[in-house]
């Protein structure tokens, strides 16, 4: 067994140099975390705050019934999309699912009928 060992110690400087050694050099990471600055901070404020009052009022534009954009965007893109029995059928389950335009404003009075001493508004679909 000394004879063994005698062996291997002698092999081992031989391997030491066959062996790879990491590099010593320093690491580059692709991100690095940097500290938020007031400058940062205040352009994320701005940005968020944009985003949110943004999407409220496009969803009140979006939602309101005389809103020109389902005459000029939404039919049409349906139309160009869709055979007219699928955009029928479409139509169909957004207004099914509540995602119809909102009529907010009152009737004219010019829309006013007398039926029956009774009066009533026609509404205008």
């Amino acid at each position: 067994m000394n004879s063994l060992s005698a062996a291997l110690r002698l092999r081992q400087p031989a391997l030491a140099r066959l062996v790879v050694r990491p590099s010593t050099a320093v690491r580059h990471y692709a991100t690095v975390r940097k500290e938020h600055t007031t400058a940062s901070r205040a352009v994320n404020f701005v940005l968020g705050t944009g985003i949110v009052v943004g999407g409220l009022v496009g969803l009140s534009y979006g939602f309101d019934a005389r809103a020109s954009v389902h005459k000029y965007v939404f039919l049409p893109f349906m139309h160009w999309t869709m055979d007219p029995e699928t955009a029928h059928k479409v139509g169909i389950k957004f207004l099914k699912m509540g995602l119809s335009p909102w009529d907010t404003q009152s009737d004219d009075p010019s829309l006013e009928v007398k039926v029956r001493k009774q009066r009533r508004h026609v509404r205008g679909y």
